[in-house]
């Protein structure tokens, strides 16, 4: 319980202040936001393959594995875009 606690804590507060910066344009949220996203993807392939048990795994890693490279591109995506540059003015 005490590492779901500190784990979900951690990734909550991250995830506040990126939405801030996001929200306001400020230039440090464009780069940690793509930080953030990729050790969050390897934080919960690190969660599942250690502390998930094995059946729950072997049955749905193919599902995981698409919705983690498809959640994981959409955000590096969306940084990156011309529109999502402009947006803390690295155009």
């Amino acid at each position: 319980p005490g590492y779901l606690l500190g784990r979900n804590l951690f990734w909550t507060v991250v995830g506040a202040l990126l939405t801030f910066g996001l929200w306001r344009g400020a230039p440090w949220a464009w780069g940690d936001v793509q930080i953030a996203a990729c050790a969050y993807a390897a934080w919960y392939w690190l969660d599942r393959l250690f502390l998930a048990p094995a059946a729950r795994l072997r049955l749905r890693w193919p599902a995981m594995l698409a919705l983690t490279l498809l959640g994981l591109a959409f955000v590096l995506w969306a940084v990156r875009s011309p529109a999502g540059k402009r947006s803390f003015d690295l155009s």
